[in-house]
């Protein structure tokens, strides 16, 4: 069913359309014969252009349907009229033309009624003026005027009937479309970068929201720690300079949700349109991933790979002071032996937890593997770090916030380089183990 403001709208149009044909034909009329030969039809036009004008004004009582059909007849009484007034040939093929205005509905219905009153009136005409309209017709032709309506009317019906076909499957397409980007949690978004108004649908309902690009509400949902980033793409926006970028927002549920923003880079004269796809899974997983690649998964320190990053970045763009301590758990083996390997793991992570508390942002702990850990320093002077080398160490050898039963002190060797630019991490691991070994060596000893 055709949608009532659809039908509304099409009425103004075929009115707005009678309007200009009248103008053009009186006009015609008045150039030729006077301004005689435009009365009385034009007072009997006025009163139905009245009636018309009222009928679309008064959609909300009036129901659009209603009005479609009394254009159409009206616009065939007006025709019935001028043939009386004026009986010629060229009026009565004017009437032909309300079958195409008919099709402007895109209904079958319209173009049924305008085909069926233009045979009606055809028949009328050829009846009231056969003597002078069609005087040089012969009697053989007449079947031709309701073949013509007839071809014609079937013609724009089968156009009609093509025409929703098409238009059911493309509703048929937008709808899996709907689905495919619920399901997916796509939402489409179109912005007017000249305006401001940005047009949204939603994730969960489909419907259409509006923000406008200049308010600062617009980025209350937006994580705060991304919001600087966003404010920079959206003035990109503003520029005409759009890539697809990631962000994070706050949902409902004060939970992050991260969004990826993609660009139709075919946009044109400010106005861009993408989709926001909801990628936070892949995020996660990517995170997962990133942990693993690069962090111990029992303790949560860095692994080697990590460490081995960490330095060569660190040397590309400092130059202060690396200090390297290399730590070795006493009695590990003894432990996991005597209360089992759940337990050792356990202490693994207090130890991590305990060493974690003690390190500056510029710092990094790795777990090489067992019982063995790297700290590395960076900034730093030397006599700072052996200072804070021996606040490790007190820390680890307290035997409180674990077990009673369970304690392992550590070895722990230092090794220290005063520029890194020329420090060589193997050298420098070396030299701490180096050290650590020999601490346990006296140990024992």
């Amino acid at each position: 069913m055709m949608d009532q403001n659809v039908i509304h709208t099409r009425n103004i149009f075929a009115f707005l359309f009678i309007i200009l044909f009248y103008f053009i034909q009186a006009g015609i009329n008045m150039y030729i014969e006077g301004v005689q030969s435009i009365f009385p039809p034009a007072f009997l036009f006025i009163v139905f252009a009245s009636i018309l004008a009222f009928f679309i004004w008064k959609n909300l009582l009036v129901k659009p349907v209603i009005t479609m059909y009394v254009i159409i007849f009206l616009a065939y009484g007006y025709f019935i009229f001028l043939l009386e007034d004026s009986p010629y040939l060229v009026n009565f093929f004017f009437m032909w033309l309300c079958i195409p205005l008919s099709a402007i509905y895109q209904r079958m219905d319209a173009v049924l009624t305008a085909g069926s009153l233009s045979l009606i009136v055809t028949f009328y005409s050829v009846i009231r003026f056969r003597d002078t309209i069609f005087a040089g017709v012969d009697l053989i032709d007449f079947p031709y005027f309701f073949l013509f309506g007839v071809i014609l009317t079937a013609c724009l019906a089968a156009f009609i009937l093509s025409n929703r076909k098409l238009l059911g499957q493309v509703k048929e397409k937008e709808e899996q479309l709907t689905y495919l980007l619920h399901q997916t949690k796509v939402s489409t978004w179109s912005c007017n970068a000249n305006n401001g108004v940005i047009l949204a649908t939603s994730r969960e309902t489909g419907a259409v929201n509006t923000y406008d690009l200049f308010n600062e509400d617009l980025f209350k949902r937006v994580y705060e720690k991304d919001r600087f980033f966003v404010q920079k793409k959206l003035d990109d926006l503003k520029n005409n300079s759009l890539e697809d970028f990631d962000f994070r927002i706050v949902d409902e549920f004060n939970e992050l949700t991260w969004l990826q923003c993609r660009v139709n880079h075919s946009s044109k004269n400010g106005v861009w349109d993408g989709i926001l796809i909801n990628i936070t899974k892949e995020k996660t997983l990517e995170d997962q991933m990133r942990k693993l690649a690069y962090y111990d998964p029992l303790t949560g320190a860095a692994n080697r790979y990590l460490l081995k990053q960490f330095f060569d970045r660190n040397r590309t763009d400092l130059s202060g002071g690396l200090a390297l301590l290399f730590l070795d758990m006493d009695g590990f083996k003894q432990i996991n032996d005597t209360y089992g390997h759940e337990a050792g793991d356990q202490l693994l992570k207090h130890i991590t937890k305990k060493i974690q508390a003690q390190l500056k942002i510029t710092d990094l702990l790795c777990r090489l593997g067992g019982d063995e850990f790297v700290i590395l320093m960076t900034e730093i002077e030397e006599k700072e770090a052996l200072e804070r080398k021996n606040i490790i160490q007190m820390v680890l050898n307290d035997r409180g916030g674990f077990s009673a039963d369970i304690h392992a002190s550590a070895s722990i060797g230092f090794a220290y380089e005063n520029s890194i630019k020329n420090a060589d991490l193997n050298t420098l691991l070396n030299k701490a183990d180096a050290e650590m070994y020999s601490y346990k060596g006296a140990a024992i000893r």
